[in-house]
């Protein structure tokens, strides 16, 4: 008769799940005590789930046949039955245990930064990371953008997507989000790239799902405050128009206040209309241009012309990169105003 159709050294075997076909698990060996050297043929007979195994009949090498039944989840253990026969028909049979290992592995995604830039566009990328086992089959992880303190369309093109991955250790996958340039001065946004469902196999879970994107804003604006000149007339009353200007938009309001001072045009010879407490010119998110008006009284005295001055304080931009820039001069010409308080000086012509 065939005897010991598996030997003790392959009768309990381990292997990792989803291990490629054609792998070699082991070989089972027998020997015929009647006719030693005889041809034996070898089988399967049962417990090879979903045809995972498969067996030369010459030799009794056992190979993977199909590594997608190989899921640990589903059969960790196979018990499986193998039959031996000798040319007369003899015969024997054995249980061969192979004891799949559960292979875990991760996905994680990273933060990322990148500057706005003026034209064109720019890439946020993202980084998918596989930590843990090489689960040894290929799998899918979706993706999609949502809004943070960035808007989709206008700040940057949505997506929502997936990334393939081929299931080695340590892989990884680009998740790359198209960013808008623009030259409108604003805080530094943000938007959150988030994965989702994972296709194609059980043995990786989500980590870290979330990456916020930070979109670094570039652009920076000047507010300029320009000189102004009008005629005073010789009764009623005229506009002494100071020209607001920003040389980039802004996505927020940015207002300044304002004051009065004598030059040699006075309040108290009403020559104009003095602005003594502090008033707001507020300029609207968008808008690059606007007018700060100072009333003048019209009169018939002879006289020179005459100065006043604008001064100026309180910028505010909401924490925008905006600076504040007076071409206003003395009366000879003297240098522009810095900082909080700018010197913005009209002139107006007496009348005649």
């Amino acid at each position: 008769n065939v005897r010991g159709s598996a030997v003790s050294a392959i009768s309990v075997m381990t292997l990792d799940e989803n291990t490629d076909n054609t792998t070699v698990v082991g070989t089972a060996t027998a020997t015929d005590a009647n006719l030693p050297g005889d041809t034996l043929t070898w089988s399967i007979t049962s417990g090879n789930t979903g045809g995972a195994f498969a067996i030369n009949s010459a030799n009794g090498q056992i190979t993977v046949a199909n590594k997608t039944a190989l899921d640990f989840e589903t059969t960790p253990t196979f018990n499986l039955g193998v039959h031996v026969q000798d040319a007369d028909g003899a015969a024997d049979d054995a249980v061969i245990e192979i004891n799949l290992n559960d292979l875990q592995a991760t996905v994680s995604i990273d933060d990322a930064t990148v500057t706005e830039g003026d034209t064109g566009t720019a890439t946020l990328g993202h980084t998918i990371t596989v930590n843990g086992d090489a689960v040894n089959t290929a799998f899918s992880v979706n993706y999609a953008t949502a809004d943070g303190t960035a808007t989709a369309g206008s700040d940057y093109v949505a997506a929502s997507t997936a990334a393939n991955f081929a299931g080695t250790a340590s892989e990884t996958q680009a998740a790359n989000i198209t960013i808008n340039g623009d030259t409108t001065v604003e805080l530094d946004e943000s938007l959150t790239v988030t994965l989702s469902s994972i296709t194609g196999t059980n043995d990786v879970t989500i980590l870290d799902g979330t990456g916020v994107g930070e979109i670094t804003n570039d652009d920076s604006a000047t507010l300029t405050i320009g000189d102004a000149t009008v005629t005073e007339g010789n009764s009623g009353t005229t506009v002494l128009s100071f020209a607001v200007t920003l040389n980039n938009p802004v996505d927020a309001n940015v207002s300044i206040d304002y004051v009065t001072q004598d030059g040699t045009a006075t309040t108290a010879d009403s020559d104009y209309v003095g602005v003594v407490i502090p008033e707001t010119f507020t300029m609207n998110a968008g808008d690059t241009s606007g007018t700060i008006e100072i009333t003048i009284n019209g009169d018939l005295t002879v006289e020179l012309d005459e100065t006043l001055q604008l001064l100026l304080s309180n910028l505010q931009t909401g924490g925008r990169d905006i600076n504040l820039v007076g071409t206003g001069t003395t009366g000879g010409g003297g240098s522009p105003g810095t900082f909080a308080i700018i010197n913005a000086f009209g002139f107006y012509s007496g009348g005649t």
